[in-house]
């Protein structure tokens, strides 16, 4: 028993610890709220909204110390700190369902606290999500029904009791399933800001140590330069001397490409205008002449443009499809240790295509359908944005990607775009 009474404990304290880091920016506006209103609304009730009603001072400022305490839980000593999770999960306990259903049940018939019973609830799922405010609502109100117990001789329900809290259900669903939509999305953002942070890290690391060992050879180079006109030797010529600008402009030409990627990705092409006529085999060409292929990488690389044909685009929009296809090829190619990137064309009556594949590890056919969705990924440093894009580029020609694939022999994507009709018009 005593086992799991930690186990729940445990439970309670970390969840309790997260709301008061999610909430740690609301604490200060939130604790001169309860300093100022709770005692203030006493006078204004007693005097004004119930005078004959049921009030308590000291209750309201008990509620307004606990406010107190957290104005200044910046000034705790360090000991008490730890405790702040655990101060704030009584403090909302106290200050919202169980004040509420605690002056509810002393006046059973005043309107205005059963209201305020439900402004209570609402402001607690507003601060907590759905479970836990449904936890601490429900131990709100049953402390609630114990204390009002022990300070009057026949306590009873008021007589609407279970009807106020089926009229309470509906507001508090609504407001519940909104704000944990909400939720859902910032997580979901959060999730693919540190996708994407991983990938950036993961893309740059290479380039970056490429440039990292270039500069230790320079050192090393150069050291044995001076070394060499310091004891008057013959000064020769370091062939690796002679190759580091080419080495250093290749590098951060990667580098560049990869980050003309990711802002490309990211972009917003909706609004882009794809009126260019381009020939299709100049802009394949050009796109694999602009990506910082390795030689081995090149080797890996067959087409066959003969087709050609003309496409109404968009020259760069059409480039980063390529690059973003030529990424993932490459990557399950050398993953597979075989297969090669075979880009050829088609030409038909209604559509031409070009066809990219790759034999390299292929897809499982269960992955196929999803390929084209933003954010998902399966690659350890995905963003799952490369080919979303492709999609978004795509139907901006007016055209499409597909993609069919079988695992362990190949990937392909079949690209279609609609004839350009080269029909003049006839003049009026």
């Amino acid at each position: 028993m005593i086992a799991i009474f930690n186990g729940m404990f445990s439970k309670v304290l970390a969840k309790a610890k997260k709301t008061a880091v999610d909430l740690e920016r609301h604490l200060t506006v939130f604790g001169f709220f309860l300093i100022i209103a709770y005692p203030t609304f006493y006078f204004i009730n007693s005097l004004f909204a119930s005078p004959n009603g049921y009030e308590s001072l000291s209750l309201r400022l008990i509620i307004g110390f606990l406010g107190l305490s957290l104005v200044m839980r910046n000034k705790w000593p360090t000991t008490l700190q730890s405790f702040l999770p655990l101060v704030l999960y009584v403090t909302l306990i106290i200050s919202l369902p169980f004040f509420f259903f605690f002056m509810l049940f002393h006046n059973p018939d005043s309107n205005i606290w059963q209201i305020n019973a439900l402004v209570g609830l609402v402001l607690l799922s507003l601060f907590v999500k759905w479970k836990e405010s449904l936890f601490l609502s429900i131990l709100g109100c049953f402390l609630a029904w114990l204390a009002f117990s022990f300070t009057v001789p026949n306590p009873a329900l008021p007589s609407n009791f279970w009807q106020l809290v089926i009229v309470y259900v509906s507001p508090l669903v609504y407001i519940t399933l909104f704000f944990n939509k909400n939720e859902h999305i910032q997580e979901e953002k959060l999730a693919s800001m540190k996708m994407l942070g991983g990938a950036i890290a993961h893309e740059m690391r290479t380039p970056l140590s490429a440039i990292s060992m270039i500069g230790s050879a320079l050192k090393n180079s150069v050291d044995e330069l001076f070394e060499a006109s310091d004891n008057n030797q013959p000064v020769k010529p370091d062939p690796y001397l002679l190759s580091v600008p080419e080495s250093i402009h290749a590098t951060t030409k990667s580098a560049f490409t990869i980050i003309d990627m990711i802002l490309m990705n990211l972009k917003d092409v909706s609004d882009l205008e794809a009126k260019d006529v381009l020939s299709v085999a100049d802009c394949v060409k050009d796109a694999i002449k602009n990506y910082p292929l390795a030689e081995p990488e090149q080797a890996l690389i067959h087409f066959d443009l003969a087709n050609n044909f003309e496409f109404k685009g968009d020259k760069t929009l059409f480039k980063h499809v390529i690059f973003n296809l030529l990424k993932n090829a490459l990557y399950y190619v050398l993953a597979a240790g075989k297969g090669g990137i075979y880009i050829t064309l088609e030409s038909g009556p209604r559509e031409n295509r070009l066809i990219f594949k790759d034999t390299g590890l292929g897809m499982p056919a269960s992955m196929v359908p999803y390929v084209f969705d933003r954010f998902y990924s399966k690659t350890q440093h995905g963003t799952g944005i490369g080919l979303a894009f492709c999609k978004s580029a795509m139907q901006r020609f007016k055209g499409n990607i597909t993609c069919k694939a079988i695992e362990g022999e190949h990937t392909t994507f079949i690209l279609s775009f609609p004839v350009i009709d080269k029909t003049p018009s006839n003049p009026r």
